[in-house]
């Protein structure tokens, strides 16, 4: 007698998210579908080694406002479209180079701010990393001060390009330049600033804050960042700032209380 093969019906795969989160991330995904395909994939990452710690990050997302949600959305969505990658590529970049306990200025260059996640890692700071919001708001906080309709200010180190076009956005008439030590984030920046719609108010290059580019008094508004720290020499790029600052303009600046590397 012949004998059949049993057919074994498919299993259903059972979310490692469990059922509940399961179904509040599938109706955020229905408004948010970059935001909740990043967490997805951060998850996916993290809940092997650990899970517990991974469920209460993701609980805690979901009650964020939606507000947060929108920014979160359209930060993914931004990313995605100025590099052309997947999500899994965005997870999937190979790791810095960067090894050295105490690089030179050069090291972090070549193996940090050359590379094509770089300006990806800084402009993901901006989901919900305090430091990065607080630059945000903080450069708000003294544009609104700054009560002129027409001004030109200079980005030193502007890296991924969100503040530069955040002030753009602010102040339609304004018209900004850029200097920053990578090509890559430069290229990156421009493409951001040109998806924004601001790309045609700013002129982005490639160079050294200690030797700028410009004529002296070129600028109503300087904006430094955390740049100066890392640096080899600060002094040189502060005076580069006052040089090109014109008569009575402001210089915005800023430093971490506490450097993760020793640069």
């Amino acid at each position: 007698a012949r004998h059949e093969a049993p057919v074994i019906p498919p299993q259903k795969r059972v979310s490692p998210l469990g059922a509940e989160l399961e179904g509040q991330f599938a109706e955020k995904a229905k408004l948010y579908p970059h935001a909740t395909g990043y967490l997805r994939k951060s998850a996916e990452q993290s809940l092997k080694a650990s899970p517990f710690a991974t469920l209460n990050r993701l609980h805690s997302y979901l009650q964020r406002t939606e507000g947060f949600w929108q920014h979160f959305d359209d930060l993914v969505a931004d990313i995605l479209q100025v590099t052309g990658w997947s999500m899994d590529a965005l997870f999937n970049q190979p790791p810095s180079e960067l090894v050295e306990e105490n690089p030179s200025f050069e090291a972090v260059k070549e193996k940090w701010y050359e590379t094509s996640f770089y300006p990806v890692s800084e402009h993901l700071n901006y989901i919900d990393f305090e430091p990065a919001l607080e630059r945000a708001r903080f450069i708000l906080k003294h544009l609104e001060s700054l009560n002129v309709e027409e001004a030109t200010f200079l980005d030193l180190g502007f890296g991924p390009g969100v503040l530069t076009a955040l002030i753009l956005q602010t102040k339609p008439r304004w018209r900004g330049h850029g200097v920053d030590i990578s090509s890559v984030c430069r290229d990156y920046a421009q493409k951001l600033l040109t998806r924004k719609g601001v790309a045609d108010r700013a002129h982005l290059l490639v160079g050294d804050v200690r030797q700028l580019p410009y004529p002296d008094e070129s600028f109503d508004l300087v904006i430094g960042m955390e740049v100066f720290e890392h640096i080899p020499d600060p002094r040189e790029g502060l005076s580069e700032t006052v040089r090109v600052l014109k008569p009575g303009g402001y210089a915005i600046t800023a430093l971490p209380v506490r450097l993760p590397l020793k640069m």
